[in-house]
């Protein structure tokens, strides 16, 4: 198994999960150097549902995680949004027929097998951030109308409420 730096894993992700494959470390043009290609293999989906889109001369994998019809996004692609052990990362979707005001999904997936699982769903990515353990932080939409700072573990995908926000206008 070949390791990989972590921003290296992060820019991956990022092509993968919008679908679009970009080469790590492209240039720009008028640099004087060439870009580096990925070298597309036959689209093979994986068991987790991911499909292979090639690898890079340097041998890191390009996979597209999902493929529904849905605006989604890696978060942000400078921050990894990785579990502690970076099994596990989480990119979010926004889904118009959930009910009631959170309808951005937050999905968790295990890198490898490519399975996914909603972890919870948001209002939002504002107010989204990381620790390094991998504790991922996002504010939810009560009943009620208020906001609640949630708390995820990547890891173990369980979700708890930290607090109550009783001004939710002022975020």
């Amino acid at each position: 198994m070949r390791n990989i730096k972590r921003r290296e894993f992060v820019k991956a992700t990022a092509a993968a999960v919008t679908g679009v494959c970009a080469s790590i470390g492209r240039v720009c043009k008028g640099q004087g150097e060439k870009s580096r290609a990925v070298s597309v293999w036959s689209r093979r989906p994986s068991a987790g549902g991911a499909i292979s889109l090639g690898t890079q001369a340097g041998g890191a994998e390009v996979w597209q995680v999902t493929t529904e019809k849905f605006d989604q996004s890696n978060i942000y692609c400078e921050v990894p949004y990785c579990s502690g052990d970076s099994r596990y990362f989480v990119y979010q979707r926004r889904n118009p027929a959930l009910p009631g005001g959170n309808k951005t999904e937050f999905m968790a997936v295990e890198l490898g097998t490519w399975r996914q699982y909603q972890l919870d769903v948001s209002a939002g990515l504002t107010g989204c951030a990381i620790s390094p353990a991998g504790m991922f932080y996002y504010l939810k939409q009560s009943d009620d109308g208020l906001v609640n700072l949630m708390r995820a573990n990547l890891a173990t995908g369980s979700p708890e409420k930290l607090f109550r926000i009783h001004r939710p206008e002022r975020l």
